[in-house]
Parts: structure tokens; C-alpha cells; sequence
């Protein structure tokens, strides 16, 4: 380990992580749960930037150096790329900090029941619908891939697209029918309710291994486990490090099979480049010292791609425009190929590729704020199917982004996340007529107002005034009634 020559990188890149860390808890304390976006966002940061710079420039003998190696390259690459990671967590943590609940904020449950009954209605009928659909368009997905024996799927051809989009939703066919499960009163039963949720689980792990990815993995099952947690009180202490333990053991697996080499996992090499960012961001440096800031482009093309590639999806013939993504930018540097896309920079990368340090300031500060709004909107819920979908949404914010390219949100939005913001605005809406029809039944159950609603109260005298109110203190009868007392009634009315 040589830690001599980039002394005071590693102390700042050290202290910075330290005290992001302490923001993350702090912000975790404040909204009285650990797993929150906010807290989550920021941990992921300093891993993917700090962590992978401390890594990256000690220098650990035996470990893989990655695409590009930082302390090979000018002095430029490793101050712009030590530098931005300490800018952008400061932009970060402050965005996440901005309007924090009050100090006594306790987190809000989701209203009993959880589904009425029109939603109950419109899960059981999806569910039913999409489970054939999903699980035929997984069998042939899956049968694709293992006959090209890849151990990880990038890009697929627009014919297969439309398989691995169908075969994804199989994630949220499964969710609904979880949650349709643990929503009634047999989800009370905390065994019963963690058995359908590991089973739940279990079956989409077993849908999305054909991708071969990690993240996305954590992307499609940590927003049913989040909606779950609240059945799971008593039995959180085998459930939380079960998870733990057999997500760390998925990723080392996945990990050994992608290696090209008989090393294995290892997780100092993980941590600087296969899942940390710092030394892409020395390459975004030497990039734009070679080609100049690209302006944009590669959020853009990243946008496009995906808008125009639902045109294509209904038959449309709409090329893509002459714009590369930033997996396109590294893949043209490294293997002198666009089409060679797997070697992602990263959101720190990309940003700087784009505006240069300044980039990455207000990247990461609108990163921090959109993942607060999706927290607080997440917090807020009063559906559960509401609720999923920002629970999706604040996922995608954590592990789609950092260590990702910028186009990949899009797509896990528009195409994959299609089914679940569906149901969401129709839970949403049909939850609104439910709570109409609540309301206007109670209106005219309950009785009209008597007479002492329409009395006035008592009121003090003002001072300098006498009291006219009675001892006993009770209001006098107002002059009108008794006046209407007084009235005599004719006659025929008196009988």
C-alpha cells in the first residue's frame, strides 16, 4: 500500500466521508427511520466517490486497477476527481438537509385498511392478467440468454426488448399479489406476512437473473420490502439481517460470474471500480482535456434514446439523433467503439464531462433534492400502492444514479415502472371517491344540530361592563327565543 504520494487526498476524501456520514444519521434521526432515501442517497455516495478514492489512490497490491488508472494520469485527473467528490457530497448533504421535519416528527403509518374495496378489485384483476403474461415473456427471455451463455445482458435487440420489459413487470404482477395477501387480516400475522414477503422476494430474484445485474436487483425488491416492514414488528430482528446477509452473498456471486478473471470477488477491487466512480471521474477530466466539455450531450441523447424508443416500440420507424451517452463516450476512449456501452463513468463522471465542476455542484444538488421530494412524498402516502411507487421512485434515485449513466433512470421509469404508476394514479383516485362516498354516507346518518349548537356561547364581560350572566353560569335563553315564547298561538292551534 503507497499512501505517500497522495497524503492529504486520502486525509480529505477521509474527513469528508466521516462527516457525510454523521449528516447521514443525523438526517436518518430526524425522520425517525434508518431506511429513508435521504440517508440511503448520501451513503451511496460516499461509497461510489470517497470510499472509492481512498481505495483507489493507496494503491492496494494485488487488487485490479480498473478502466482507467488515476495515479498513471496528470495531476489535473486527480484534483478535478478528489475535488468534485468533496464539492458534490457538501451539494448533496445540503439539498438533503433542506426542509427536515421537526424534531419531533414521528413517522406516519399507512390507514387501516390498506386497500378498499375497488382497489382490491383492480389488484386482483391485473394480478390475474399480467402473472400469465410475465411469467411466458420471463421463460423466453431466460431461454435466450442461456442459449448465447452470457452472464450479463446489456442491450437487447427491439424484438427481445419488448420480452425483457414484460418479463420485468413480472416484478410488480408478484408485489401486487403480495401485498393483496398481507392487506386483509391474515397480514397481521407477522409469520405469515414474512413468509409471503421472502416468497415474494425469492420469486423476483429468480425472474431478473437473467440480467446479471446487482443494483437492479436491489431496485425492483427494496420497494416491497419497505411496504412491508410495518406487518413485520417482532420478527425485524431475523428478517433485516437475513436480507443483509443474502443480498451480500447474491452480489458476491453475481460479482464471480461476471469476473473475467480467476480471482473472484474481491472487495477492495469492488470497491474502487466495479461499484465506486472515483478514478472515471480522473478519465471525465482527461476526456474533456482531449475533446472539450460535451455540453449536455450525453443527458440528452440519454433522453431521447428512451422517448423515441417508445415510438419505435408502436412501429414508427424514428432513428436516434447523432447524440452519444456518456457509456458511449467511455466505450469510444477505451475500446474505440460506441457500440461497446458497458463501461459506465458514472453521475460525477458525466457531469463533468458535461459542465466541469460546476456540473457536478448542481447535479448533485438537484439529485438531493428531487430524492427529498420523493421521500417526503413517499412519508406522506395515505395509499399503499401510492406509496410503492415512490418507494420505486426513491430506489431508482439511489442506485440509479450515482453509480449509473444518465439514461438508465428513463428507462426504468417510462418502461419498467409503467404497471405500478398505473396503479398507483388509479389507487389514488379510486381511494378519493371511496373517502366522497365515506363522507356523504356519514352526512346524512348523523343527526341535525340541537339547539345548544345554535345558541351562542358564554361570553365574559368586557371591562368596565357588569356581568349579566347568570350565577350558575349558564348562557340566558337569547331574546329571540324567549320572545317567540311569548307569542299566543290562535285558537285552533292551541288544541
Amino acid at each position: 500500500m503507497n499512501v505517500g504520494a497522495y497524503f492529504l487526498p486520502i486525509v480529505g476524501l477521509g474527513l469528508y466521508s466521516i462527516g457525510g456520514f454523521i449528516i447521514s444519521q443525523y438526517i436518518a434521526r430526524r425522520l425517525g427511520r434508518f431506511l429513508n432515501f435521504r440517508t440511503l442517497v448520501i451513503l451511496n455516495y460516499i461509497i461510489v466517490n470517497l470510499v472509492s478514492g481512498i481505495v483507489h489512490l493507496s494503491q492496494v497490491e494485488g487488487a485490479t486497477r480498473g478502466y482507467f488508472d488515476i495515479v498513471n494520469a496528470s495531476d489535473d485527473a486527480t484534483f478535478n476527481a478528489t475535488v468534485g467528490s468533496m464539492i458534490g457530497l457538501m451539494a448533496l448533504c445540503a439539498a438533503c438537509l433542506h426542509k427536515l421535519p421537526a424534531a419531533d416528527f414521528k413517522p406516519t403509518e399507512l390507514p387501516e385498511p390498506w386497500l378498499v374495496p375497488g382497489e382490491q378489485r383492480f389488484l386482483f384483476l391485473t394480478t390475474a392478467v399480467m402473472l400469465p403474461i410475465t411469467i411466458y415473456a420471463t421463460m423466453q427471455i431466460q431461454s435466450y440468454v442461456e442459449s448465447i451463455e452470457a452472464t450479463r445482458v446489456i442491450a437487447l435487440d427491439d424484438g427481445l426488448a419488448r420480452w425483457s420489459f414484460l418479463s420485468n413487470w413480472f416484478v410488480w404482477a408478484i408485489s401486487f399479489l403480495a401485498i393483496l395477501m398481507i392487506s386483509g387480516k391474515a397480514g397481521k400475522n407477522r409469520i405469515f406476512s414474512l413468509i409471503v414477503t421472502a416468497g415474494a422476494v425469492m420469486a423476483m430474484v429468480a425472474s431478473l437473473a437473467w440480467t446479471g445485474g446487482r443494483s437492479v436487483i436491489i431496485v425492483m425488491i427494496l420497494p416491497l420490502i419497505l411496504i412491508a416492514l410495518p406487518r413485520l414488528r417482532g420478527v425485524r430482528w431475523l428478517a433485516v439481517p437475513a436480507g443483509v446477509v443474502a443480498a451480500v452473498s447474491y452480489i458476491i456471486t453475481v460479482t464471480e460470474n461476471r469476473s473475467s478473471t480467476d480471482a473472484g470477488f474481491n472487495v477492495t477491487t469492488w470497491l474502487d471500480w466495479e461499484w465506486g466512480r472515483y478514478s472515471m471521474t480522473g478519465f471525465a477530466s482527461e476526456y474533456v482535456h482531449d475533446n472539450g466539455y460535451a455540453l449536455g450531450e450525453s443527458f440528452l441523447a440519454g433522453a431521447m434514446s428512451v422517448l423515441l424508443g417508445v415510438l419505435r416500440l408502436v412501429g414508427l420507424p424514428i432513428s436516434n439523433p447523432p447524440l452519444r451517452t456518456s457509456t458511449q463516450m467511455s466505450g469510444e476512449y477505451f475500446l474505440y467503439s460506441r457500440s461497446e456501452v458497458f463501461i459506465v463513468p458514472g453521475l460525477n463522471a458525466e457531469l463533468f464531462m458535461n459542465f466541469g465542476l460546476v456540473g457536478i455542484v448542481v447535479g448533485c444538488f438537484v439529485l438531493g433534492r428531487i430524492t427529498a421530494w420523493a421521500d417526503s412524498k413517499y412519508q406522506a402516502s395515505q395509499t399503499v400502492l401510492t406509496r410503492l411507487a415512490f418507494a420505486y421512485v426513491g430506489t431508482l434515485l439511489v442506485f440509479r444514479t450515482v453509480a449509473a449513466d444518465s439514461g438508465s433512470i428513463y428507462s426504468y421509469v417510462l418502461y419498467v415502472g409503467a404497471p405500478l404508476l398505473v396503479a398507483a394514479w388509479y389507487s389514488k383516485s379510486t381511494r378519493s371517491r371511496h373517502e366522497k362516498r365515506q363522507a356523504l354516507k356519514l352526512k346524512k346518518e348523523s343527526p341535525g344540530p340541537g339547539l345548544e349548537s345554535v345558541l351562542p356561547r358564554s361570553q365574559p364581560p368586557l371591562k368596565g361592563q357588569p356581568d349579566r350572566r347568570e350565577k350558575r353560569g349558564v348562557d340566558r335563553v337569547p331574546a329571540a327565543v324567549s320572545r317567540a315564547s311569548e307569542i299566543r298561538l290562535p285558537p285552533k292551534l292551541r288544541r
